[in-house]
């Protein structure tokens, strides 16, 4: 689970290797905040961190400090989608202690661990990919009871993609993002970024395995997750900030995709 301070805020910590698309943590960090502006008070807090010069100082106003001067309370680990050798023996050090006090909440990219030492590679697969509730779609670890950062599962095969349709994608992406509590029709997103209904199924079963419509329902349901989780909003609240105006709907929608009704999930977790 997340660690959250006395006022109920979880910091989470982005330190992002080399090869990961910026514009996919931005698009992230534009889901929390919005989360944050529906919940009504901070419910997450973030920072960067960066592992040498060559990663951007600055995302979305947000700057970056180098890891070795950070401890977090809840680490995610951004790789891009390539397998990349990381050699550097601090950095490797500094990882390893992240483990071993458990700070390590998410592990998104391919190959991440490729040309770790043994230690390394068995410390994620105990700490991270062995969890019961562990969800490898996306080339991340998504824990079911982390919402918050199951998004950047789903961004991250988006926003890595690699032809003419990428921008596109992403654009729609954060659309999505702008439109949680008001969703626009996916005939308008389509035509946002000038190209067909058809086209727009296309380009997201290709890259998202899933239909736009789909995707769209999986990023407002994360949110009502996260806000039935983390705040005292009544459930009427939180399915109408998520853009659902029947609340029976919202349930049955809710227990579809996390396999628990709303109330039953907040009363499971303490809430």
């Amino acid at each position: 689970m997340l660690k959250r301070d006395q006022d109920g805020c979880c910091w989470l910590s982005f330190l992002v290797l080399p090869g990961f698309n910026l514009r996919c943590l931005e698009a992230s960090l534009l889901y929390l905040d919005q989360l944050n502006t529906l919940a009504e008070q901070p419910l997450y807090r973030w920072a960067l961190l960066s592992v040498d010069d060559a990663t951007p100082n600055d995302v979305g106003g947000l700057v970056a400090t180098h890891y070795q001067h950070h401890d977090p309370d809840n680490l995610v680990v951004c790789a891009g989608p390539v397998a990349i050798e990381y050699r550097d023996a601090e950095w490797q050090h500094w990882l390893i202690r992240q483990l071993t006090l458990g700070c390590v909440r998410e592990l998104l990219g391919e190959g991440l661990t490729n040309g770790l030492p043994a230690e390394l590679d068995i410390g994620f697969c105990k700490q991270v990919c062995n969890s019961p509730q562990s969800d490898s779609s996306h080339g991340g670890v998504l824990g079911q009871h982390l919402p918050a950062l199951r998004l950047l599962g789903l961004y991250h095969r988006a926003f890595h993609a690699q032809n003419r349709d990428a921008s596109r994608l992403q654009r729609v992406v954060v659309l999505m993002c702008q439109n949680l509590e008001k969703p626009l029709k996916v005939s308008a997103l389509a035509a946002s970024v000038h190209i067909s209904l058809r086209q727009l199924e296309r380009i997201f079963h290709r890259h998202a395995a899933m239909a736009p419509g789909r995707y769209y329902l999986k990023l407002r349901l994360l949110l009502a997750r996260d806000l039935t989780l983390a705040t005292p909003l009544p459930i009427s609240q939180v399915a109408t900030r998520c853009g659902f105006s029947s609340l029976a709907h919202f349930s049955r929608c809710y227990r579809s995709q996390f396999g628990i009704a709303p109330k039953k999930d907040r009363l499971a977790n303490g809430n």
